[in-house]
């Protein structure tokens, strides 16, 4: 009895038919002469938020590096970051080779991620004793 009356009640969409209304009806609104469609502000906005999003890895990465070496220069590894991040978009060099990353090389990079977190927690407790040493014997 409930699906005859959601049947009843809901139409039965066509792949003709567009299902998002809404996004159809904003696609037509002229906001000036230089964006004309919505597609443009969707782009702006996603290209705004990848960068905000690699911006501030960016800057966790660079502040564990700093902390990690007790550099007081955390601009020293920018450049590392960025030729790094560089070198990692320029690996795939056709959609088959990032569907193949996507299938094997990601299921890896989970497991190495937690072994690296777990590298330089050692390395962290290692340097500290180091300190705590050294500042003891003064």
């Amino acid at each position: 009895m409930t699906i005859i009356s959601l049947l009843t009640v809901f139409p039965v969409t066509n792949a003709s038919s567009n299902l998002n209304f809404l996004y159809s009806l904003a696609r037509k609104i002229d906001l000036g002469n230089f964006l004309q469609r919505l597609d443009a502000v969707f782009i702006m906005l996603w290209i705004l938020c990848i960068f905000s999003y690699l911006s501030i890895i960016t800057h966790i990465i660079n502040t564990i590096f700093k902390k990690i070496t007790l550099s007081s220069n955390r601009n020293m590894f920018s450049y590392f970051v960025a030729i790094t991040l560089l070198g990692m978009c320029l690996i795939p060099v056709n959609i088959a080779q990032i569907k193949f990353m996507q299938s094997t090389v990601y299921k890896y990079t989970i497991l190495g991620s937690f072994a690296l977190a777990f590298l330089i927690l050692l390395f962290a407790n290692f340097k500290f004793k180091h300190a705590q040493k050294s500042g003891g014997k003064k």
